[in-house]
Parts: structure tokens; sequence; C-alpha cells
């Protein structure tokens, strides 16, 4: 006898309504999920100490070696639109010296997107570099950038973990953190489809200077 399964989908949206990219990340277990994520970025691979931690709670560490870069992206698989789209993630971040450290996530086009993305793309992201400009926003359409402070009292190198929440529009960018409306970015926005990742640049530094951590993220189209 053939058994049939309704759709979850459809049990709670309209027939007419399609369904758009829904994306969800936990960051658990003992490596990384290589068929979603590419680990990138200047020197040797495994570029430090890069990987799942082994504490409650922990997710994935980004710490790139000395004077270098380290990026989780999606290979350049771009599934997000630029005026309509949304990520949700979890972060926390060390700045393990006095040295300066820039942590990005969200939204990007490129795998290098500290400054403008690299190949003339897109980003909508959040990013704190400890050295110039604090904890932000940024936009940016490939050939300028806006980066727009959330607060000066915001740290996310204090050892703790933010929730954040990025949301492209037609005409603006906003930006969020733990539930509050942050700032909103109208110039410089992106203009072109992207994909998700994280970036930890350690500037000036030794290895084991810096680390970034994400241990959730979620992303869809609306």
């Amino acid at each position: 006898m053939t058994v049939s399964k309704d759709s979850i989908y459809e049990l709670i949206n309209a027939p007419t309504q399609v369904m758009k990219q829904h994306f969800v990340e936990y960051f658990s277990g003992d490596t990384l999920d290589t068929f979603r994520w590419l680990l990138s970025g200047n020197g040797s691979s495994p570029y430090n100490t890069s990987g799942m931690k082994n504490t409650v709670n922990g997710g994935y560490e980004l710490m790139p070696a000395s004077t270098y870069n380290v990026t989780l992206y999606m290979n350049d698989i771009r599934q997000f639109n630029y005026n309509g789209s949304v990520f949700i993630a979890s972060v926390s971040g060390k700045a393990l010296s006095s040295n300066r450290t820039d942590f990005l996530w969200g939204f990007t086009g490129a795998e290098e997107w500290s400054g403008v993305p690299s190949g003339s793309q897109s980003k909508a992201c959040f990013k704190h570099d400890s050295g110039s400009g604090g904890f932000a926003g940024s936009c940016s359409q490939g050939t300028g950038q806006t980066n727009t402070s959330l607060g000066g009292s915001i740290s996310v190198y204090d050892g703790n973990w933010h929730v954040c929440k990025g949301e492209t529009k037609a005409s603006s960018c906003e930006f969020s953190h733990a539930g509050v409306l942050g700032i909103t970015i109208t110039t410089n926005l992106p203009d072109s489809k992207m994909q998700l990742g994280c970036e930890v640049r350690s500037i000036g530094g030794s290895t084991g200077n810096c680390a970034g951590s994400i241990n959730y993220l979620e992303a869809w189209n609306n």
C-alpha cells in the first residue's frame, strides 16, 4: 500500500507562495561541513588552529596565522538576493593581544571582503575592527563602501556571544544587535547576489593574535 505524506510547507503557506532559499547552520560536530563551506585565506592551510571548538556552545573558530586573514565562505555559490534577504548570526570574537583585529560576518559576494569586496562584488555584513571603526554595519556594491558604527560601547571581543541580524531591502540595509535595530545604511548598497561568510584578519600581529567564532547562522530570501 502506498503511503503518502503531506507537505509541511503546503500546510503553513498558501499553495501559490513559492518556497525561497532558506539556510540554517549550527556549526556542531567534529568537522566543518565541506559540502557547504570552504575554508580559505592567506598563509598555509589549515590557517593555524581554525576548527570546531571543544567547548559548550563553542561552534566554529577562525584563527588566522600571523598578519594573515582566514575566510569561511560558500565557494562563490551566491544564492541570496541583494535587495530582499536576511541573515541572523551568533558570534564571539577574541582579541588575544593588543594588535589590531578585524572580524566580519554576513553576506558577501567575494572571498576577500574586509574592504571593498574583490572582483567588484557586493557585501552587506557586520564587522568589528578593533583598530578603526569599532562594531559596525558595512555595505558595498563593489566600488565603494559604507561602514557605520552601531555604538562605541558594543564589543564582540568581550568573550560573550552576540546575536546580530542584517536585512537587505530595496533602498536600505538594516543592522540589529540583540534584537534592537542599531543602524540603517542607504549608501553603497549591494547590487548583486551574495553568499554567506565569515572572515578574521590579523593585522600586524603574531600567530594566535586573534580569533572569531560562530555557532549559529541562518539566512533566507524574502
